[in-house]
């Protein structure tokens, strides 16, 4: 649903640029770290996050390359309950490897800072509400850490 609204909400904003002026721009599409699709006249301003630009027909207004609407179904109870068991019981764990790994100067100070935005976000992933309405990226690793008592595989 959020897909196709997304979808509609960019035709009728391209049509009312087309109505007005000929439509010369670019769009850039990208998915922020929360799975939030945006869509732009400029790319993200954070350069990390990779944006695509988007093909636009102006003559026709056409849009030849279009995000598909995902139907995302709830994870189950068993699975959230499992995979944030296991995603806590992970946590030590994979902290312990990049302090462990930081000190062996195996990885940077901004791939350290990375892992442990990465248990940020698994924290927000695991709240009761998060889980059930799981991105589906986010019920990818979900599912993973469901089935693997030792998560640290399913954090990449």
């Amino acid at each position: 649903m959020h897909g196709l609204l997304l979808t509609f909400t960019l035709i009728i904003m391209l049509s009312f640029t087309a109505a007005s002026q000929a439509f010369e721009g670019k769009i850039y599409k990208w998915t922020d770290k929360n799975g939030k699709i945006h869509f732009s006249d400029k790319p993200p301003k954070d350069q990390s996050i990779k944006a695509e630009e988007q093909k636009i027909d102006s003559s026709k207004l056409t849009i030849t390359s279009m995000p598909r609407s995902q139907r995302v179904t709830p994870l189950s109870e068993k699975v959230c309950q499992t995979a944030t068991t296991n995603l806590k019981n992970t946590e030590p764990l994979y902290r312990g490897e990049l302090v462990e790994k930081l000190a062996k100067k195996q990885i940077t100070d901004e791939q350290f800072a990375q892992g442990l935005a990465k248990l940020d976000d698994l924290k927000r992933i695991t709240a009761p509400d998060n889980c059930k309405n799981a991105q589906p990226d986010e019920q990818a690793l979900l599912k993973c850490a469901a089935q693997n008592k030792d998560a640290r595989s399913c954090i990449k």
